[in-house]
């Protein structure tokens, strides 16, 4: 049943974080990105957040994207 669990996390997880960038890419459409920028630096300051994970732990136990990942995503956007 824990492998079955296991699993049905990881699966979770990652459309979990592709659902956490798309809507970051739609906030940075409708001129939000600044905004959201400036609220994930906020709240990452405010929580004491994990900038830099290990990239197998943010992958396999993470269900959002690092605060890192998601700026990057929302300055590419940008553009």
């Amino acid at each position: 049943m824990s492998l079955l669990t296991s699993l049905f996390s990881f699966i979770s997880n990652y459309f979990s974080r592709k659902r956490e960038y798309a809507a970051d890419s739609f906030a940075v459409k409708i001129g939000y990105g600044e905004d959201l920028k400036l609220a994930l630096i906020k709240l990452t300051k405010s929580s004491f957040s994990y900038l830099n994970p290990h990239p197998f732990l943010e992958f396999m136990l993470w269900s959002h994207p690092s605060i890192l990942k998601r700026l990057d995503n929302i300055k590419k956007n940008e553009t």
